[in-house]
């Protein structure tokens, strides 16, 4: 009878366990890549080139197999600021680590990864230098900070403030840059009390602009990092340059506002 049903419930396989907690983002030339600080929160983790899960971090993640294999490890962000939409991260490297077989243990690690050399940076904006952002439309416009409470890192950062009766603002960045059709994506950090939108305007070769608002944000009283993709606006609307646009309102019944904004990149292969 115990042979019996060892064969119709045979014993289950132990797994070796990985604990991620985090990754170490790494940039070997800051002047090229801007900031180091992204917002890495979920790995693509495989196992012998086999996908075993996307994972968000942090957590622990069981391998069934009974010997040593690769484990590869993919930094994921959230797409668009939209928390149901993870993403493997095309322009982060994915690291390689060798997991032996151990079942029942759990080994922890803290994967690495940087951008691949192969990564174009468009453009750049994170105010050490100036501010490369005018005003459309509206009755205030985005200035630079040097105020230590309001600078995310460096020595200054990007502010849009209102006061009443200021109620509207739109801007855009002066520097233009190109788009591929393949992966492109606007990351940037933000901090509000506000809601704005990011928006990206073409130009195009026969003349004449077009602009669209593609992904908004609600307030965030600590900094947070975004990464908007691009890709489908540039595959659209295939034109001369590209520009970033930011746009805001002081909502009804609020009598100042703002959004703090730094560390604005643009990047594709």
């Amino acid at each position: 009878m115990l042979a019996n049903c060892n064969l119709i419930n045979p014993s289950e396989p132990v797994p070796t366990y990985i604990q991620i907690d985090s990754f170490q983002f790494k940039t070997i030339n800051p002047v090229l890549t801007g900031t180091a600080r992204q917002k890495i929160n979920s790995a693509f983790v495989y196992f012998d080139n086999q996908l075993i899960g996307a994972y968000e971090l942090p957590a622990r993640i069981p391998i069934i197999s009974t010997k040593t294999g690769l484990l590869k490890v993919a930094p994921g962000v959230i797409l668009n600021g939209l928390n149901g939409l993870q993403l493997a991260y095309p322009f982060f490297k994915t690291d390689t680590i060798t997991v032996a077989y151990q079942p029942g243990t759990i080994k922890k690690i803290t994967p690495s990864s940087s951008y691949y050399s192969a990564t174009l940076f468009k453009w750049q904006e994170d105010f050490e230098g100036g501010n490369t952002f005018t005003s459309v439309t509206g009755d205030t416009t985005l200035n630079r900070t040097l105020n230590p409470s309001e600078v995310f890192e460096g020595g200054a950062s990007g502010k849009l403030y209102f006061k009443a009766p200021q109620q509207t603002a739109q801007v855009i960045s002066t520097a233009t840059f190109t788009l591929p059709v393949t992966a492109s994506y606007l990351e940037l950090h933000y901090k509000n009390t506000i809601d704005f939108q990011v928006g990206i305007q073409v130009s195009y070769d026969q003349g004449g602009v077009y602009y669209e608002y593609i992904s908004g944000f609600k307030p965030k009283s600590e900094w947070n990092k975004v990464y908007i993709d691009l890709q489908k606006f540039a595959s659209n609307n295939r034109g001369l340059n590209y520009r970033i646009m930011i746009r805001a309102d002081l909502p009804s019944g609020m009598n100042s506002g703002y959004v703090l904004f730094d560390n604005f990149k643009v990047v594709s292969y």
